[in-house]
């Protein structure tokens, strides 16, 4: 055992289990194997690429990881936090974002997820970090509000229809596999990317210009500290989804791009747009980025999500997507440091789109 590891054990009587803090390089060959035991309806765990890039190639840091270890030195439990970085007022905000989560069969109801989920609260509070965020499901988020985190609001994505005729097909078509007993899950392959649209094929040190234009018009608010770097990592390197994004230039200039997903949905062949990188979010540069993703990919319907009043919001609006989705997604919080400015507790204060909101 590593003196790190010494230094972090932590006793967990009766169970006889201890909670350890590891690197996310460590033990990998174990932590993919619980993964896959607990999560093997998702294949991607398969993968060893996806942990790496998440808890290690991460631009904000590696991740800190604990683990619930059995006498017998057996993984009984996994808790990883991702690094994420936010600018505001205050200025950088380090911070944290839970993530994955597992809990072996054999180890189940001793209370490992709160445990482990407590005790990185207190790493994360040793290392002064004043922003903690999570996304958690409406099953899940009364557990993280009775272990003291904040529920600062829940984001509702928009919609727009390209089609109406289309999306009445689709929606038929779901419904009768659906009657059928047959798989209504959506399938990777629907509306595939191009390789001249692909994220990594077209990010350049020239969209820093934009970047920071951004980040100045949004300097009173609490945003994800973006850079090229970061857009490479987050979208570029993904091994989950081909992401694209869609420039608009002149004078050979980026002067707006937006970011979006194709999914093929279990309904409803779909064109997530994750973030808009403008200048200024007005309704006529927004049209025009809806108008390129729409004729790149010609899907039934788009989803995208800005805060209420905002002026993304409000453009969004304008330009068709009027209609609110079904999902409900929680915006929590904890700890936090009150003196942030502007106040955390305040949804409207949060610069975020589907690209924060979209699970990890």
């Amino acid at each position: 055992m590593s003196t790190s590891e010494k230094d972090s054990t932590v006793a967990a009587a009766p169970e006889e289990l201890t909670i350890k803090l590891i690197a996310p390089t460590e033990r990998q060959n174990e932590v993919a194997a619980l993964l896959r035991t607990v999560m093997s309806e998702e294949a991607h765990w398969n993968d060893s690429d996806l942990w790496q890039w998440k808890h290690v190639d991460n631009p904000f840091g590696q991740s800190l990881v604990l683990i619930s270890e059995s006498p017998d030195g057996r993984i009984a439990g996994l808790r990883a936090f991702m690094r994420w970085r936010f600018r505001s007022a205050s200025g950088l905000l380090e911070g944290f974002r839970p993530v994955d989560t597992a809990t072996h069969p054999d180890f189940r109801r001793r209370g490992i997820f709160t445990k482990l989920t407590l005790e990185a609260l207190e790493k994360t509070r040793a290392e002064d970090s004043p922003v903690i965020f999570n996304t958690p499901n409406s099953m899940s988020v009364s557990g993280y509000l009775k272990m003291g985190w904040t529920q600062v609001g829940v984001a509702v994505p928009v919609l727009k229809i390209r089609s109406y005729p289309g999306a009445a097909i689709g929606m038929a078509k779901h419904a009768l596999r659906k009657r059928l007993g047959m798989s209504v899950r959506s399938e990777a392959v629907g509306l595939p990317v191009p390789d001249s649209l692909l994220v990594q094929n077209v990010v350049t040190d020239d969209l820093t210009p934009l970047i920071e234009e951004q980040q100045r018009q949004e300097s009173d608010l609490i945003r994800t500290d973006r850079s090229v770097q970061y857009l490479m990592w987050r979208y570029g390197n993904n091994p989950l989804y081909d992401y694209a994004i869609l420039v608009e230039q002149q004078a050979g200039k980026p002067v707006a791009a937006c970011i979006v997903r194709p999914a093929a949905g279990a309904a409803l062949e779909t064109v997530i747009f994750e973030e808009f990188l403008l200048p200024e979010p007005d309704e006529a540069s927004i049209r025009r980025l809806v108008d390129m993703a729409f004729d790149a990919f010609k899907p039934d319907a788009g989803t995208a999500y800005a805060p209420p009043g905002s002026a993304t919001r409000k453009a969004l609006d304008t330009v068709g997507f009027g209609r609110e989705s079904r999902s409900r997604i929680n915006w929590v919080c904890n700890p936090l440091d009150t003196e942030i400015s502007p106040r955390p507790f305040e949804f409207s204060n949060w610069s975020i789109g589907m690209s924060e909101l979209e699970i990890l």
